[in-house]
């Protein structure tokens, strides 16, 4: 148990590492890497992950938003309940600008579809 325990902090470690010196500015890596933390991470890792989005979003990444905000959505439904409540906690506040709520609402109506 004490091994596995270490591991998972490793494990967070290096995700924490990797996403904080990726490029975030356009299509790559560092997209795909954020999006595969938050689709098949450890819960640790899932929940610095929507923390990092919203670092993103702050900072007004040029284009983030456009990706940031349905990952957010997605997030939102994490089986993770620390997860969802953050990402939602981090949709609520997008909310606040308008282009994060066209984002948000042209997401919706494709995802509908």
């Amino acid at each position: 148990v004490d091994v596995q325990k270490a591991e998972n902090k490793q494990r967070l470690l290096c995700t924490k590492l990797l996403l904080a010196s990726m490029d975030y500015t356009g299509p790559g890596l560092g997209r795909s890497l954020l999006v595969s933390v938050c689709s098949r991470g450890h819960h640790a890792a899932r929940l610095y992950a929507t923390k990092f989005i919203h670092l993103l979003l702050r900072l007004k990444i040029s284009g983030a938003q456009a990706w940031c905000v349905p990952l957010l959505v997605t997030l939102s439904t994490d089986r993770y309940t620390k997860v969802a409540q953050k990402a939602l906690t981090l949709l609520e506040e997008a909310c606040f600008d308008a282009f994060n709520v066209q984002v948000l609402l042209d997401f919706l109506h494709t995802d509908s579809k």
